[in-house]
């Protein structure tokens, strides 16, 4: 639309054309589809479960692959236009011969910059993962409301051993989408500037450093599963918070005892600063005890209890 140089107007016919064929099509084949079906038709399954569902852990990870697949593709996406757009800004600087003096000035230049424009960006995948470490570990409630989860415990499955099959997948599935953005980052930035594979391990470094602040969302929706199942979805509001300290804390001149409430506050900038392992280390302290409350709670409660 050109903003605020030339505005283009125009562009939101396209939009708005756009969103109203969609719609049209959507009504369209809603109309022919069966109510509570889909436009193809299921097809009968298996007598007997194969190997691949020998167990809870099989099962959490047939229920939970295509949400974790989707959200690796996101953070690809966004991990390439990251990468491209931080070759450009650089390019932008460049040409500004008032902004390059003015970084000379202050110790600075185009990398340092960069760096913090790639800091900055992988600090917002950090947050999207939080929001696919609460969803993964959420699936547990989601289970136990569509009393898929009761036939699953009235075997030899322990409770423990469901939710850690879950929780597993909510933990490790948050390292691999944070590997796929941070490595497609440094990929497509080190492919311009020359240097893929430098890159690719800096911004992977620096991207699984924000894997400890996601998993604390992990073990705040687990507890809260564990002890106020009804009430999961704060786990939704704690992330906003979190979101929301990250972002503006800083703007807003907020005290620095209230930033740090927020796990994300104490993930090191990988790329513009040395690495303290402490502050991961006592992330994952954290979450550990998040999660054995949880655990806990949930080995004393009933299933549908409030």
């Amino acid at each position: 639309m050109r903003a605020f140089a030339g505005e283009r107007w125009w562009v939101l016919a396209l939009l708005a054309v756009t969103g109203l064929a969609l719609v049209a099509m959507s009504v369209m084949l809603a109309r022919r589809r069966d109510l509570g079906a889909g436009l193809v038709p299921a097809r009968p399954g298996r007598p007997d479960a194969g190997p691949s569902l020998a167990g809870p852990t099989a099962l959490a990870w047939r229920l939970q692959r295509g949400g974790l697949l989707g959200w690796a593709i996101a953070f690809t996406v966004a991990g390439v236009l990251f990468g491209t757009l931080a070759h450009s800004l650089g390019d932008i600087v460049g040409d500004n011969p008032q902004l390059t003096a003015l970084l000379a000035q202050i110790g600075g230049g185009t990398d340092e910059l960069t760096d913090a424009f790639l800091t900055a960006e992988l600090s917002l995948l950090g947050l999207l993962a939080g929001g696919y470490a609460c969803q993964a570990t959420l699936r547990l409630r989601g289970e136990e409301t569509e009393l898929r989860a009761g036939p699953v415990l009235a075997t030899a499955v322990g409770r423990r051993r469901w939710s850690v099959s879950h929780l597993g997948i909510a933990l490790g599935g948050s390292v691999v989408i944070l590997a796929a953005g941070g490595l497609a980052a440094g990929l497509a930035h080190g492919l311009r500037i020359g240097e893929p594979a430098g890159q690719a391990a800096r911004m992977l470094g620096a991207a699984l450093a924000q894997a400890p602040a996601t998993w604390t969302l992990a073990g705040i929706a687990m507890l809260l599963f564990g002890l106020l199942p009804r009430l999961t979805a704060l786990a939704w509001a704690v992330l906003l918070a979190f979101a929301l300290l990250a972002q503006l804390g800083e703007l807003l001149q907020l005290d620095e005892r209230i930033t740090s409430l927020s796990p994300f506050a104490h993930v090191p900038q990988g790329l513009t600063q040395p690495v303290d392992a402490g502050p991961l280390l006592g992330l994952i302290a954290v979450t550990a005890a998040f999660l054995l409350a949880g655990l806990a709670a949930f080995q004393r409660r009933d299933l549908q209890e409030s």
